[in-house]
């Protein structure tokens, strides 16, 4: 992002049509061996998940939400492309493979860390709950509209014949998080376009993050907070990258938008919009002018915010 003379040069704007048909920066690296490495990570995840459940619907589950994904983000889907499909596999079979060992000391260790908020947003989630009212639910707990997206999925699988099992809904928070990471990936073709490297070093440390492993593998409203927050970071980008009438408009929908989700999952997060706000103003006076905005700058505004936003998930749970 430097020319010859150490001064920041400008930054390509890249559309939505010039990132989906740019032509990928090849070279050696990990990035060949992702569909390898999300095959072996799958296969050994469906084994943890029947040790752990004794149950064949627990793998099947997951066999089916990955093919539903995959579908959505193949090539050939206007969501999807080569790198948010790699990358999507890639991040549920690594994360599905720690939800298998997470379940493995809950059911068979009795892991005390699982047994409070997990069994609670468990029982509020199922038929356990006693028919508890949607807005019934407000009142016992801040996280109803995470519990409500899990009704909703386990009321879809029981619909087919499956049990209201755990499997489903950390099956499902597996999913929030896999699109946060092609959400990612997806930030980052908008400020580099398709650089195969960089694209691979992002999936690499993505799916190698024990936190993200933490919000797939237990049964926590956090993957819902994070994928707001990494969507709420693409608008930012995306508003940043090219700062005309109709990306200021979603920028303002959205963010008013988060506002009043955050109020549904975790209250004291209301903050992330407005620092978003604070950080985008920022860049905009230190850049001069949004166009001339380095790659870098960027970057570091949403590293800061999602600082902020994923470590304050860990330290809460």
């Amino acid at each position: 992002m430097t020319n010859e003379t150490g001064h920041i040069a400008a930054l390509r704007v890249y559309s939505d049509s010039e990132v989906r048909k740019a032509p990928t920066c090849r070279g050696r690296g990990v990035g060949k061996y992702f569909g390898v490495i999300s095959a072996a990570m799958f296969c050994l995840a469906g084994i943890l998940q029947l040790f752990a459940y004794q149950n064949l619907e627990a793998p099947l589950v997951g066999l089916i939400v990955l093919l539903i994904g995959g579908l959505v983000f193949s090539p050939r889907s206007w969501l999807g492309g080569r790198h948010e499909l790699r990358a999507f596999l890639l991040f549920f079979s690594i994360c599905y493979f720690w939800a298998g060992v997470a379940g493995i000391y809950l059911i068979h260790f009795g892991d005390i860390s699982q047994k409070e908020d997990a069994l609670w947003f468990l029982k509020l989630a199922t038929d356990a709950a006693g028919g508890i009212s949607h807005n019934e639910l407000r009142g016992l707990t801040e996280g109803a509209g995470a519990i409500f997206a899990w009704r909703l999925i386990y009321d879809l699988f029981s619909s087919i014949g499956f049990e209201q099992g755990p499997y489903i809904a950390i099956a499902f928070n597996t999913v929030l998080v896999s699109i946060s990471g092609v959400v990612a990936v997806k930030t980052a073709r908008r400020i580099f376009g398709a650089d195969q490297r960089r694209l691979a070093r992002l999936i690499v440390l993505f799916a190698s993050c024990g936190i993200f492993w933490l919000f797939a593998a237990v049964l926590l409203r956090d993957s819902s907070v994070l994928l707001l927050t990494t969507l709420l970071v693409y608008v930012w980008v995306h508003y940043l990258m090219r700062p005309k009438l109709k990306a200021a408009l979603l920028l303002c929908v959205f963010s008013v938008i988060s506002v009043a989700v955050f109020g549904f999952l975790r209250t004291e997060f209301f903050f992330v919009p407005l620092a978003m706000l604070a950080a985008g103003v920022g860049a905009t006076v230190l850049g001069g002018t949004v166009s001339r905005l380095s790659g870098n700058s960027v970057v570091c505004i949403s590293i800061s915010i999602g600082d902020h936003g994923y470590g304050g998930c860990a330290r809460k749970w």
